[in-house]
């Protein structure tokens, strides 16, 4: 399935809906894109997920995120 991204002008709320992607291997993921200059947050736990955001040029949130 392909994403579909619209240019425009748009409000950012917090609670806005951003897409997550599933990683095998988070760890990984994590330092590539830390080498590649990416803003990240910290990797979080919840209990079930392991997760991180990061942000893409124009600031949209996305976030990458692991469970068994």
């Amino acid at each position: 399935m392909p994403l579909t991204l619209q240019e425009g002008e748009g409000e950012t709320k917090k609670d806005q809906a951003y897409p997550i992607f599933f990683s095998h291997d988070i760890d990984r993921t994590y330092k590539e894109l830390k080498t590649k200059q990416v803003s990240l947050s910290a990797i979080y736990q919840d209990g079930v997920n392991r997760y991180f955001d990061f942000y893409d040029p124009d600031e949209n949130r996305l976030q990458v995120c692991f469970f068994e």
